[in-house]
């Protein structure tokens, strides 16, 4: 019962502070890609966690639990899988969560113009073991590991919370033995499905090539 009241807790925060910032950025022309003031550099900047020039992620461990390992809330962010980028990741999220005692990681992934899906799901699930791989590193507690992201990054959390756990007990490699598996999701404006199939027959205009989906 703990666990799951941790687990509740992390999301109603996840949400609380996902929504509120997204829907203030809905007033703007557009989404800063630079950091700006307000944000803290990251503990650890451009991290690789795979052979391609978008594995890469960046992590900052929250200052108000150094006692016991902390929750960790992950940014995948979105863009159609054809552009996007981790320093979308809202100010006021990364800040707020941090305060809250959750540390934050933001990762970047393969778009479609790098490789074809589900190059970018692949992506992802590296990148969640490779964190929770450094749990001990960066003081992460790999039981409460959430994510968050809209459109694509709505779509890619969802897969890594929803789908069996692909982590692999007898691989020779520690990495590919950690779960892949997300506690809680908070998302905005994701796709629950790519079967296009459905899409054409449940959608409408979703079969006409102008239609943007």
């Amino acid at each position: 019962m703990q666990n799951l009241a941790c687990y509740g807790c992390i999301l109603i925060l996840l949400f609380l502070t996902w929504y509120k910032p997204l829907l203030a950025q809905e007033k703007k022309k557009a989404t800063p890609l630079v950091p700006t003031r307000n944000r803290p550099e990251p503990t650890h900047a451009d991290v690789r966690y795979g052979s391609h020039e978008r594995n890469v992620l960046d992590f900052w461990q929250t200052p108000s639990v150094k006692e016991k390992p902390a929750p960790l809330a992950i940014f995948i962010h979105g863009g159609g899988f054809v552009n996007g980028d981790k320093r979308s990741l809202n100010d006021n999220t990364l800040n707020e969560l941090l305060r809250s005692g959750v540390s934050v990681a933001a990762v970047n992934y393969r778009l479609l113009q790098h490789a074809p899906l589900p190059g970018a799901f692949e992506d992802c699930v590296q990148a969640i073991q490779f964190l929770r791989s450094k749990h001990s590193e960066w003081n992460i507690d790999k039981t409460r590991v959430g994510g968050f992201g809209g459109s694509a990054g709505a779509q890619l959390v969802m897969y890594l919370a929803f789908h069996d756990d692909q982590a692999d007990a007898r691989s020779s490699d520690p990495l590919k033995r950690e779960s892949t598996r997300l506690c809680c999701v908070a998302t905005n404006g994701g796709q629950v499905t790519m079967d296009l199939d459905w899409w054409s027959k449940h959608i409408p205009n979703a079969s006409n090539p102008t239609h943007n989906i």
